[in-house]
């Protein structure tokens, strides 16, 4: 590489240190729970409540860090989506007679040097964002075990709505009104309820049933369901296949689980105040079902409109139904592959030069076993007319892991296959376009129109890039380049970050002390390649 910078100081500490039991304090003191851009920084979040931060972005980002200190033991570090702000779960401290030292805290970190801290109630919580970043929910883990409480309240929740200049600095501790245990998950909604248009909610599934608290008014008391008559014998969980969509128009709420062929239909509507002027439940509730299949449960399932009302999108085992929703009546069309997966897109087709409805249907699997090499095209405003002839099946020859679609391509979805390769699917012409590797795609980071791609362990990075061929008509054709660069050490994880005019691909890399590569995404050349090493352990001697 043309410059590498390297602490003499980390040398020092890693080949020269006679003092074994004083290296690995040092080692100890720079253990990282977790790596994430802020700014123009990247945070190395540390287990003793240290954050460090390592400039990238500058005109010479040369080795040393800053440093800002947060509640310890953090177990959870999340970007919060749309705002540059970083999310750190910390579970505290206690002695050994279980005493609290450090109580457990969110902290948010946003781009300056500063912090707002959100006390929680219990450590060892898991936490969920909303997709748009204004609200996290912190809840029951049950895979977390708490050595130094006898008691916990699971039923306790903590709802923060992220946006400071909205809500109040300080999150709410609230006591759901459980059904059968704690809850297991949860969902963000919004609904136009009443006059009320976009209104946010959280559903929470417990193991008998759910409750819908109403994020504008978190201190109220929510509306719950008991669903044991649709549930299976033990309830639910993680692994029962509970599943929710909603249509925000009608203010509906679809559930479903893998041992039931109906689905529930919760209708939400303002709710009516008390006789002694409270404000009794924000919603009220109504419940009914939609009969899928005869026998079989929906797998993945998505809310469609047509000028003749909602329509409910479900695959069932082998085949994919159309629901309309206020009749129940079914459509269902066999399919030549299975899908738990339904991606829906605006577009023409080969043979409708208008824009309409569509959706894609594919498998993917976390643990390979059931994944396919097919995807299925559905016209969804023919699917009730045309049955069979609005489907149309591609097959790319390979199994596929995962899909990605990038911000300014939406119809061009990039298919990362499970041995190794990317294939370029066109959703509009239906043509895809394959792109070897001989090494599994496990790492991705996505531009507005580039994927760099990378795999664990391996020295190289590279990019599949798809820019117009006139970059001021968005309409004119998309160009195919690719492109890998190797570095000097294996890839740990990979970040695309830019600031003012620069535009870099930052690669870390498992090393003691910490190192990272940095690449201009512009000029990603070997010879432009930068490494900066040592920079967590400069100022521990």
């Amino acid at each position: 590489m043309q410059m590498k910078m390297r602490l003499a100081l980390t040398l020092a500490i890693l080949n020269a240190c006679a003092c074994g039991n004083r290296e690995s304090r040092l080692l100890d003191k720079v253990d990282v729970k977790g790596i994430a851009p802020l700014g123009g920084d990247l945070a190395y979040v540390q287990s003793s409540g240290v954050v460090q931060r390592l400039n990238v972005m500058g005109v010479n980002p040369q080795p040393k860090t800053t440093k800002i200190s947060i509640t310890s033991n953090p177990r959870i570090v999340i970007r919060r989506p749309g705002v540059e702000e970083l999310l750190v779960v910390s579970d505290g401290r206690s002695d050994q007679y279980g005493q609290v030292i450090e109580p457990p805290a969110l902290t948010v970190l946003p781009d300056q040097n500063s912090k707002r801290e959100y006390p929680l109630v219990d450590p060892g919580q898991q936490m969920k964002l909303s997709d748009d970043g204004k609200f996290a929910v912190l809840f029951n883990d049950p895979s977390y075990v708490d050595t130094t409480s006898l008691l916990t309240n699971p039923g306790q929740v903590a709802i923060i709505g992220l946006d400071k200049d909205k809500y109040p600095p300080t999150d709410i501790i609230h006591s759901l009104d459980t059904v059968g245990g704690p809850p297991f998950a949860v969902w963000f909604l919004t609904l136009n309820v009443g006059t009320q248009v976009g209104r946010p909610f959280a559903l929470f599934a417990f193991p008998q049933g759910i409750s819908l608290v109403d994020l504008d008014s978190p201190d109220d008391k929510e509306p719950k369901l008991d669903l044991t008559s649709w549930l299976p014998s033990g309830g639910m969980d993680k692994t029962s296949g509970f599943g929710v969509a909603f249509d925000q128009g009608s203010a509906e709420i679809y559930l479903k689980n893998s041992h039931s062929s109906d689905i529930k239909v919760l209708s939400v509507a303002p709710g009516i105040p008390t006789t002694d002027g409270g404000s009794g439940n924000t919603v009220n509730i109504s419940v009914r079902s939609l009969t899928v299949s005869n026998s079989t449960a929906p797998g993945a399932f998505d809310v469609y409109s047509l000028a003749s009302g909602s329509r409910l999108l479900a695959t069932v085992g082998n085949s994919v139904a159309s629901v309309t929703t206020d009749s129940d009546t079914v459509t269902s069309v066999a399919l030549s592959t299975p899908a738990n997966q339904i991606l829906q897109f605006d577009a023409k087709a080969p043979k409708d030069p208008n824009s309409g409805q569509r959706a894609l249907l594919y498998q993917t699997d976390p643990t390979g076993g059931s994944l396919q090499s097919s995807v299925t095209f559905v016209n969804l405003e023919d699917l009730e007319i045309g049955k069979a002839a609005a489907l149309e099946t591609v097959d790319f020859g390979a199994k596929i892991s995962s899909v990605v679609q990038l911000p300014n391509l939406p119809l061009q979805l990039l298919v990362i296959l499970s041995g190794g390769g990317i294939d370029v699917l066109d959703l509009e012409k239906r043509h895809w376009s394959p792109i070897d590797s001989k090494v599994p795609i496990t790492l991705t980071a996505a531009t507005s129109n580039r994927l760099w791609v990378g795999s664990a362990g391996d020295n190289r990075i590279g990019y599949v890039d798809l820019s117009n061929s006139d970059p001021t008509d968005p309409t004119s054709a998309v160009m195919l380049t690719i492109k890998s660069t190797q570095l000097d050490s294996p890839v740990q994880q990979m970040f695309q970050m830019n600031q003012s005019s620069n535009s870099r691909v930052i690669v870390t890399h498992d090393q003691v002390g910490g190192a990272v590569t940095w690449v201009d995404a512009n000029n990603p050349e070997r010879s432009a390649a930068h490494k900066l090493e040592g920079f967590l352990l400069s100022d521990l001697l």
